[in-house]
């Protein structure tokens, strides 16, 4: 099968909505391609993730593997760099990051 042009080939669509669904506060949800060492910017921004709330992440089309990590109020850290699959996935929440 022939290789398509890049411009050619489907982008996939890695944004997310991450749900809170502990009793803690979220302070930073970090998601960067998979092939990417840096963290990049905090995506809730001046914001948080209060329990119970849920965030829209809107990451740019192409890249779909990615690492993620969330920071809780007292510093405490979960985070998955084993590649995630976003263009699979529409929601992700705490649960889905302590997998392993």
């Amino acid at each position: 099968m022939p290789q398509q042009a890049p411009s050619q080939r489907q982008a996939g669509n890695p944004s997310f909505t991450f749900v809170n669904e502990t009793n803690d506060t979220i302070f930073y949800l970090y998601a960067s391609p998979h092939r990417d060492p840096n963290w990049g910017p905090d995506h809730l921004g001046s914001g948080v993730l209060g329990p119970g709330q849920s965030f829209h992440v809107a990451l740019p089309p192409g890249d779909c593997v990615y690492d993620l990590r969330i920071v809780f109020r007292d510093s405490r850290a979960l985070e998955r760099r084993d590649g995630v699959n976003l263009c699979r996935m529409r929601t992700v929440n705490v649960a889905f990051m302590r997998q392993r």
